[in-house]
């Protein structure tokens, strides 16, 4: 199966409005079915707010609604859209002053008993703009759940609650839409589960007993980041989750149910053990909250069995599809056990050279949004740039392994062709991890995909790196 992987605001078509949308999806869809193209992967599409990182997200199941399409577009959108990089925080306060002003469906009932949780994130939600998106630690109302803080406001605030609620609706049909559009036109979609949420989300905020608070997850010092990497977000109560059936992870896999065809367990290694480290301090101050493989191993098989398996609803079988993003520091035992209960992990060809023996059920691609991309890589390697013959050879070797999901990003595909290239090959990288910086995650797409889609020259290039595999 031939894949491309995108986060959703990388995308730029002539109409978008500052930002990749679900209209740009379609279109993204249209030419992967023209390309031969079997799957396209998207990053996380939860509720950031003006946080540009889609692993950092105020609810764990509310949608973006910086992804959605306005019926008119504004002369700012439209200067936003010309831009190199995504103007986040412009977009989202503009997007989110004129959807204000749309006429939103009144929530259904059902919906709301379908997502429970969504009550809370539109209360959160609110009390985040009330208090201009300070942390709420410093809200009024700890302790409190969502109907005590409704009553404790005005209308004022209930309306906007309600906006949310209307809004998320909307929202959930448009992304139905697209599963139905896709399958249409025999495209499977991949979406995300991030392993963590952030510390400034509702989960956090009504759920606290959910979370060991003292303590941020990351990862151990290597060669990409010698000081190790602290994510920010708090570790999991893993007992508490238990405790619960594991809930908190069933509803969030039954929501990507609503969209996708698989998703990819971002950080599995989470289910097994963290680098955990105190709060606020570096990764160097991490350790490894179990060591014993006799300890994690049985837990995290329950853990990830009760995702394969375990339904909140018992009419309904699981109807979606894992894949493991098993990367980095590997437990012992790990891959033998997600081998055991049948979920792909991923290959990667700068680390794992050796593609002929790569399994059939895994994920292989030559990058990342966290590392460079192949020219880049090339020349770091090598001390030259890539040249075209080498860049198609690396892309065909890609897709010749034995994996049954063979997944690059669109900009791979893109920079077959020079005049789709961004001017310098550091310039591709989507994320620089272990850093805070105003580029990551803010990267556009050079061509529109109106261009894309009339290219001869792309067309060719990837029907011959296909050929062998249609």
């Amino acid at each position: 199966m031939i894949g491309i992987a995108t986060p959703l605001s990388f995308l730029r078509s002539k109409n978008s409005q500052g930002i990749g949308d679900l209209e740009d999806l379609k279109q993204l869809i249209d030419w992967a079915s023209r390309s031969n193209i079997d799957l396209i992967q998207i990053l996380p599409i939860s509720d950031t707010a003006t946080e540009s990182s889609p692993y950092s997200a105020l609810s764990s199941i509310a949608l973006h609604p910086i992804y959605l399409r306005l019926p008119q577009t504004t002369p700012f959108l439209d200067y936003l859209n010309q831009q190199d990089r995504v103007s986040y925080t412009s977009v989202y306060h503009e997007k989110m002053r004129l959807l204000s002003l749309l006429d939103l469906k009144p929530v259904d009932p059902d919906f709301l008993e379908k997502f429970p949780s969504l009550m809370e994130y539109a209360v959160y939600k609110s009390l985040k703009e009330k208090f201009h998106f300070h942390s709420h630690e410093t809200f009024p109302y700890q302790g409190l759940d969502p109907e005590s803080i409704l009553e404790k406001n005005d209308e004022t605030f209930s309306k906007r609650v309600d906006f949310h609620l209307r809004l998320q609706q909307h929202l959930f049909q448009k992304w139905k839409e697209i599963k139905l559009y896709a399958q249409e036109k025999k495209i499977q979609l991949m979406g995300d589960l991030p392993i963590l949420v952030s510390r400034e989300s509702h989960e956090v905020f009504f759920h606290p007993h959910l979370f060991d608070l003292d303590y941020e997850a990351g990862a151990p010092p290597d060669t990409f980041a010698p000081e190790g990497q602290n994510w920010g977000h708090p570790i999991y109560n893993w007992a508490a989750h238990e405790k619960e059936g594991y809930a908190f992870f069933l509803n969030r896999r039954d929501l990507l149910a609503e969209f996708f065809d698989y998703y990819r367990i971002d950080h599995v290694i989470g289910f097994f053990r963290f680098w955990k480290i105190p709060r606020n301090e570096k990764g160097t101050k991490g350790k490894f909250s179990v060591k014993d493989p006799k300890e994690y191993l049985p837990k995290a098989k329950k853990r990830l069995r009760a995702l394969l398996e375990k339904s909140l609803e018992p009419s309904k079988p699981v109807k979606i599809q894992p894949i493991a993003e098993d990367l980095g520091t590997k437990p012992v035992g790990m891959e033998k056990l997600l081998e055991e209960l049948h979920i792909p992990g991923m290959r990667v060809l700068r680390w794992e050279e050796d593609t002929d023996n790569y399994p059939v059920n895994s994920l292989s691609t030559i990058s990342l949004h966290d590392t460079s991309l192949l020219a880049s890589w090339f020349r770091q390697e090598t001390g030259h740039s890539i040249n075209e013959e080498e860049r198609f050879t690396l892309l065909k070797v890609s897709l010749d392994v034995p994996s049954k999901f063979k997944v690059n990003l669109l900009q791979e595909y893109l920079a077959l062709v020079p005049e789709f290239r961004f001017i310098y090959d550091e310039m591709e990288q989507i994320n620089i991890p272990a850093t805070v910086l105003p580029i990551n995650w803010t990267i556009r797409m050079r061509p529109f995909l109106e261009e894309i889609e009339v290219n001869t020259d792309l067309a060719t290039k990837i029907a011959s790196l296909l050929e062998s595999d249609l």
